[in-house]
C-alpha cells in the first residue's frame, strides 16, 4: 500500500482510473475503521442526543456522508492532482502517509477495545503504553503491504465495511426514526373508561428502606409528606425495582414490561407501547410530561420549534461527533480530552430557557440540577382542566448530585453530575472506597436530600388538595431503582450485600376517592404499576404485559423478584425478601431514626470538640498544613435566601503524610465540626465536612480551620491556613 508506483500503473489500459479507485477504496476502506464505525457506534448508542437536539434526518445523512467519504474524497483528489502535474512520488507520500495513521488509529481503537474487553488497565497495562505501539504497528503493516500482495486482498475484501457501518446506522427502531423521519403509529379506537386525573411521580435512585424507622414505618419525623402519602394510600413496602439503571427501569415501568436488552435506547420507537402514547392516544387527557431523562413521549407533545438552518445543524452535529471521537480514542490517560464532549451529549439541554415554560405537553430540564424549580414548575401545572389532567414528574432526586438540604436551600451554588462524592472512584465515581467515614458522609448527603425530596411531595400534596384534585385522582409515587452505601461496593451494580440497597423502591398508590390506606408486604415489581393504572382507568392495554394489576384479587402472587442490572445479568430473589430490612438496620446504627437517637448531624470523629469556643480551647502555632479549599469557603456569605456554604471539601498540602489528620472546623468563634482526612490512598490528603445550615448567621461569617493534636490533657489545636 504504502509503496504503489502510481506512475508506473498509468500506462495500462484505463490504468488511471483503476489506480485512482484503488487509491479510493484502500483509504475509504481504513477510514471506515478507523474513523466512521467508532462515530456510528456511538450514534447508535445514543440516539438520544439527535432527537434532543432535534437535528433533521437530511442533515444526520449529509454528517454521516461527509464522515465516511470526506477523508478518501481528498486523498483521491490530492492524488489525481498531483499525476497530472508528474508529481507522482508526492502522490504515492500522501497516499502512504494517510493510509499509515488511519492504520495506527484502527490498531489504537482495537487496543481500545482489549483494554476495555479484558481490564487490562487494573493487571498494571496503562492506555499510554498500548496507544504508543499503534503507529510503530501501522508503519510495520506499511511495510508488509509494500512487499506482499495477501495484505492488499485483505484490505479490498474489508472494503465491505463502507456499506456495512452506515448500513447498520439502521439496525434500531430509534436510529431509523431519526434518520427516516419514522414516527409511532397511533393507536386506534384506544379509549378509557373511568378517564379520572393522573399524577404520577417517579423519583430517582430512591431506596424505600431510606424512609423506615426502627418500627418499620415511614419516619414521620424526617419524611412527613412520605408519611402523610402512605396514611392516605396504599403503601407496597416490598415493591421492588427491575433494573438498577434509569435507561432500563424507567421503560420498565411505563410499559409493563421487563427490562430490553442492554442497547436498547430509552426512546418511544424502541417502546412504543409506553405509557404516555397510550394515555395521549385515547384523546381523552391533557397531557403534562416532565421527562428530563429519557425520550418516550410521544412526539407530537414536543414543543421545540426547529430554528437551526441546515448549515448551522451540519456544524454543530460535525462539531459533536469530533470531539466524541476524540474523547472516545485517545488514551484515557488523558484526562482533559475526557471533558471534551459537551453535557448536551449526554442528556443536558445547553439552553433551557425554552424548556421550562410550558404549562403542558413536554417539558424538559437537564436532570442533573434545579430540582427546586421543576418540583415548583410542576406544582404550578396541578389544576383543573377541561379534560382530565395527566400529570407526570420524573424527578432526579435523592440521586446524585446531593446538594439539597431538608430547608430547600441548596450548598452547591453549580452543582452538575461532575460533583462526585470524596471517597469514591471508578467510572463516575460509581465505587465506594473501603473508609466507611467518607461513605456514611455520602449517605447523610443522600438522606438530606431525600428530606428535600419530602418537602418537594408535600407542595405537591398541598397543591393538589387546595385545587380539589387530591381526591378525585389516582396518584402513584414510585422510584426507578435505589442507591447503595456499602463500603468497598459499587453503589449501581447489584451485589450480595447490595441487594437491599438497589432493589427496594417505594410505591404508594392512591385510589380516586380512597382516603386510607394499609401498608402491605405484598410482593410487588415496578412492572405492575403500567396495569394498575390501566385497569382504574379502564384501558385496554395494546400490547402484552409482565407485570400485573395490583387492584384485580385475582391476580395471584408473584413467585420471584427479579434485578437486572449491566450486560444483561438477571438476579432472581425470594417474593418476601427479608434481608430488605438490613439497610435499616445499617441506616439507624449510623443514623438512628427522627424519634429514636437522631444522629443526622453526629459524624464527628471526636465528638469531645463540638460546641466548644475557641477561647475555650488550647491553641498552639500554626499547622505544618494549608488547605486549599475545592469546596466552600465562597467569601462564607449565603449569596441568596436559597443558597447556603456549608459543604466543604478541601485537600492538605504539605509534608508526606504517614497517618490521617484530624481537622476541626470554628464557624463564627466556635468548633461545629470535627472530621479527617480520607484513608483510601488514591485520596489521603482530602477531607470533606458539611455544616448544619442554621449555624450560618446572615451576612459575614468566620471560617477556621485547625489540626488536632491530642495531648495528655485533651486537644491541641494548630490553625490551617487556606
Amino acid at each position: 500500500m504504502m509503496e504503489i508506483d502510481l506512475g508506473m500503473l498509468s500506462s495500462a489500459t484505463n490504468g488511471n482510473s483503476r489506480t485512482l479507485r484503488t487509491c479510493f477504496l484502500q483509504i475509504g476502506t481504513l477510514n471506515a475503521f478507523a474513523v466512521a464505525q467508532p462515530i456510528f457506534d456511538r450514534m447508535i448508542s445514543n440516539p438520544q442526543y439527535l432527537r434532543l437536539e432535534g437535528y433533521s434526518g437530511f442533515a444526520i445523512i449529509f454528517v454521516v456522508s461527509m464522515i465516511l467519504l470526506a477523508i478518501p474524497l481528498m486523498v483521491t483528489a490530492s492524488v489525481a492532482t498531483l499525476r497530472l502535474v508528474k508529481l507522482p512520488k508526492l502522490a504515492a507520500a500522501i497516499f502512504s502517509i494517510t493510509g499509515t495513521l488511519l492504520a495506527a488509529l484502527v490498531i489504537n481503537i482495537a487496543f481500545r477495545w482489549l483494554q476495555w474487553r479484558f481490564n487490562l488497565r487494573t493487571a498494571g497495562v496503562p492506555d499510554m503504553f498500548l496507544a504508543s505501539l499503534s503507529l510503530p504497528l501501522a508503519v510495520g503493516c506499511a511495510w508488509v503491504y509494500g512487499r506482499l500482495n495477501w495484505p492488499r486482498q485483505i484490505l479490498n475484501l474489508a472494503a465491505i465495511g463502507i456499506v456495512l457501518f452506515p448500513l447498520n446506522l439502521l439496525s434500531t427502531p430509534a436510529m431509523r426514526a431519526e434518520l427516516l423521519g419514522i414516527q409511532v403509529k397511533k393507536s386506534i379506537d384506544l379509549r378509557a373508561d373511568n378517564p379520572v386525573p393522573i399524577v404520577m411521580i417517579v423519583f430517582d435512585g430512591l431506596c424505600s428502606m431510606a424512609l423506615l424507622n426502627e418500627r418499620h414505618e415511614i419516619d414521620a419525623v424526617r419524611y412527613p409528606s412520605f408519611a402523610r402519602l402512605a396514611n392516605q394510600s396504599t403503601f407496597y413496602r416490598n415493591a421492588t425495582s427491575v433494573h438498577s439503571r434509569t435507561a432500563h427501569a424507567l421503560p420498565a415501568i411505563l410499559t409493563g414490561q421487563l427490562p430490553r436488552p442492554q442497547g436498547v435506547s430509552p426512546i418511544e420507537n424502541e417502546y412504543p407501547a409506553n405509557l404516555f402514547r397510550l394515555i395521549h392516544d385515547t384523546e381523552q387527557y391533557d397531557l403534562t410530561v416532565f421527562e428530563p431523562v429519557t425520550f418516550l413521549c410521544p412526539t407530537e407533545l414536543r414543543q421545540l420549534d426547529q430554528t437551526m438552518l441546515f448549515t448551522e445543524q451540519v456544524t454543530r452535529l460535525t462539531d459533536m461527533l469530533l470531539r466524541v471521537y476524540v474523547a472516545t480514542t485517545v488514551p484515557a490517560d488523558f484526562d482533559v480530552f475526557q471533558h471534551l464532549i459537551p453535557k448536551v451529549w449526554f442528556g443536558f439541554p445547553l439552553d433551557e430557557s425554552g424548556w421550562h415554560r410550558p404549562a403542558k405537553g413536554l417539558v424538559r430540564y437537564s436532570w442533573d440540577q434545579g430540582q427546586d424549580v421543576q418540583a415548583d414548575h410542576f406544582t404550578r401545572t396541578l389544576k383543573p382542566t377541561e379534560k382530565p389532567g395527566f400529570h407526570f414528574l420524573h424527578l432526579v432526586i435523592p440521586h446524585d448530585p446531593w446538594c439539597y438540604l431538608p430547608s430547600g436551600k441548596s450548598y452547591l451554588p453549580n452543582s452538575g453530575i461532575e460533583e462526585l462524592s470524596l471517597g469514591t472512584h471508578g467510572s463516575g465515581g460509581a465505587e465506594w472506597g473501603n473508609d466507611e467515614l467518607f461513605v456514611n458522609l455520602g449517605w447523610q448527603r443522600y438522606l438530606l436530600q431525600l428530606q428535600f425530596a419530602d418537602r418537594c411531595l408535600g407542595k405537591i400534596l398541598d397543591q393538589l388538595e387546595v385545587t380539589g384534585e387530591f381526591n378525585r385522582s389516582l396518584l402513584v409515587v414510585v422510584a426507578d431503582h435505589g442507591m447503595a452505601f456499602v463500603a468497598g461496593q459499587d453503589r449501581r451494580t447489584p451485589a450480595n450485600e447490595t441487594l437491599a440497597d438497589l432493589m427496594s423502591v417505594p410505591l404508594f398508590i392512591k385510589t380516586p376517592q380512597q382516603s386510607s390506606g394499609p401498608t402491605t408486604d405484598r410482593s410487588v415489581e415496578t412492572i405492575d404499576v403500567l396495569p394498575t393504572i390501566a385497569d382504574v382507568i379502564q384501558m385496554p392495554l395494546a400490547s402484552v404485559v409482565d407485570g400485573a394489576s395490583l387492584i384485580d384479587e385475582n391476580v395471584a402472587a408473584r413467585p420471584r423478584k427479579t434485578m437486572h442490572f449491566d450486560y444483561d445479568q438477571v438476579t432472581v430473589m425470594n417474593p418476601e425478601f427479608p434481608q430488605r430490612f438490613n439497610y435499616v438496620t445499617r441506616m439507624l446504627a449510623v443514623f438512628g431514626s427522627g424519634s429514636d437517637n437522631d444522629r443526622m448531624w453526629k459524624l464527628d470523629t471526636i465528638p469531645a470538640l463540638v460546641g466548644i469556643d475557641l477561647a475555650a480551647c488550647d491553641v498552639g502555632v500554626g499547622s505544618r498544613w494549608t488547605c486549599r479549599l475545592i469546596r466552600g469557603g465562597e467569601k462564607m456569605e449565603p449569596t441568596h435566601a436559597a443558597f447556603v456554604p456549608c459543604y466543604f471539601l478541601g485537600r492538605l498540602v504539605g509534608p508526606k503524610m504517614t497517618q490521617p489528620v484530624e481537622i476541626a472546623i470554628a464557624l463564627n468563634g466556635r468548633i461545629e465540626c470535627t472530621t479527617r482526612t480520607c484513608l483510601n490512598a488514591a485520596a489521603s490528603h482530602e477531607w470533606t465536612a458539611l455544616l448544619r445550615d442554621d449555624l450560618f448567621q446572615t451576612g459575614l461569617n468566620k471560617l477556621q480551620f485547625y489540626e488536632v493534636e491530642q495531648t495528655a490533657d485533651g486537644f491541641r489545636l494548630h490553625d490551617i491556613a487556606y
